[in-house]
């Protein structure tokens, strides 16, 4: 199938939808939360400070202070106030009560999964967590000096937003790859204007070698890493690092659904958009990085 092809097979007309008659399956509908079961399970203190910093201005560009004590309070509110649940609503016909989360979703299907490695954060240990917005809880999935090496390694916080395709594929299928890319965007900015609500720079890099991230975060099979943000800020509470020997938790993630449906043209469309060794069509990881080093930057705002 061409390019063209598939675009206009995508197309919605009255025709088309005549055409798919496609049923959404309800009872294989993906859990929309992540978790990774047998591992050390850290509490984030509930309700945590607002930021003080209009949303407005911080949508300006504009800078915030809100100090914090430690590090646990401090990833509670950057967590909280990024992705966490923000409310629930309910079916009037059945009574099924669903969530909402900070950051949009397309269909509120949620692909997005936040894992981040922590050094040096002052109350907090060292190591790789995911985050589990359920229970508003990080799940630690490694101990010790975790060296990102693809990040900023003096970096306090560096953030591996990964994708689950499957998610958006159960409704939209063959298109479910730019909702993933559409909703990785809202996460990251999400994320962004938390960490400058209360005082801290973020970075974020597209441009890596996704395998060898994957190696070293070691998500599920069905997550893929998309995007790598790292935070800085004089308000991030942070203490003298000790250097401790890695120690891998692991953990065991949910199944989301009970049976996964395969979309090989969305498992295509990844494989020749992955900077890799070139085998499949992909980027050449020998080939040097581009202006910025992967760095994404918005406009100035208008």
């Amino acid at each position: 199938m061409t390019w063209r092809e598939y675009h206009e097979s995508t197309k919605h007309s009255v025709e088309s939808l005549k055409r798919a008659q496609y049923v959404l399956d309800w009872a294989n509908m993906p859990d929309p939360f992540r978790h990774y079961e047998g591992v050390p399970v850290l509490d984030l203190p509930a309700d945590p400070q607002a930021p003080e910093m209009p949303a407005l201005e911080v949508l300006q560009g504009a800078s915030g202070t809100t100090p914090t004590a430690d590090g646990p309070t401090f990833l509670s509110q950057l967590l909280f106030y990024s992705t966490a649940i923000s409310a629930s609503k309910r079916v009037p016909s059945t009574g099924y009560r669903y969530a909402l989360r900070v950051n949009p979703s397309s269909g509120n299907l949620h692909p997005t999964e936040f894992h981040f490695r922590t050094r040096g954060l002052q109350g907090w240990p060292d190591g790789l967590y995911h985050y589990r917005p359920s229970a508003h809880m990080a799940e630690q999935r490694a101990f010790g000096d975790f060296d990102m090496k693809l990040a900023d390694r003096v970096a306090p916080i560096v953030f591996v937003l990964t994708s689950i395709a499957w998610r958006e594929a159960w409704k939209y299928r063959d298109r479910a790859y730019r909702y993933c890319l559409h909703d990785m965007g809202h996460a990251w900015q999400a994320l962004a204007l938390a960490a400058r609500a209360i005082g801290c720079d973020s970075f974020a890099v597209g441009h890596f070698p996704d395998d060898e991230v994957a190696q070293l975060c070691r998500p599920n099979q069905d997550e893929w890493p998309m995007l790598i943000v790292t935070l800085h800020g004089s308000s991030i509470p942070v203490r003298e690092n000790d250097a401790n020997e890695t120690v891998w938790f692991g953990g065991h993630a949910n199944q989301l659904s009970k049976e996964r449906i395969a979309y090989p043209l969305i498992d295509g469309i990844h494989t020749v958009t992955k900077l890799s060794n070139g085998e499949h069509g992909g980027i050449s990881a020998g080939e040097p990085a581009p202006n910025g080093a992967g760095e994404i930057k918005l406009p100035s705002p208008a």
